[in-house]
């Protein structure tokens, strides 16, 4: 007997439960209709096309950044901006579905430092590839990381600011 619509959405909300420190299940339940000027939804509209993010989710987004004081980080002015060959992300060397449990029990281990997603999964793949470096800005934070449990992480940074 197939399951009923309770017990997947139980089964959906205790996977999620065990990724707690990472992933995050937010169920949108109020719907908000605004009148847009025609430049304003013509904006919209283009964005939505050059990122491929729909537009509930840019107008979403730009509800939170106001709501918390425009506190983004710069460089996220720049995602989903890059213009490249589409071929280029065809081949896809990392699946996250392959690993939930890895990222899981890392979730756990640095539940400390409070790893987002991204970092567990660089962490993961310096596991799966420990001959190649991990390029990033965040040097704090991937100097206490380790790859399977002990070693450190080979690391390419920025020089630091004085």
């Amino acid at each position: 007997m197939p399951p009923q619509r309770d017990d997947v959405g139980l089964a959906i909300r205790d996977r999620c439960q065990i990724l707690a420190p990472v992933l995050h299940l937010r169920r949108m339940s109020k719907t908000v209709t605004i009148r847009l000027t025609k430049e304003l939804a013509d904006w919209l509209e283009q964005a939505s096309k050059q990122s491929g993010v729909p537009k509930g989710r840019i107008v979403r987004e730009q509800l939170e950044k106001a709501r918390d004081g425009g506190k983004q980080p710069s460089f996220m002015r720049l995602a989903g901006s890059i213009r490249a060959n589409r071929a280029l992300s065809a081949r896809k060397g990392f699946s996250l579905k392959e690993h939930l449990v890895q990222l899981a029990r890392m979730a756990v281990r640095f539940l400390d430092q409070k790893p987002d997603l991204a970092d567990l999964c660089l962490v993961r793949m310096s596991e799966l590839f420990p001959r190649h470096s991990v390029i990033t800005i965040d040097r704090k934070d991937f100097q206490i990381y380790r790859r399977n449990k002990r070693e450190a992480i080979p690391l390419l940074c920025p020089p630091e600011r004085r």
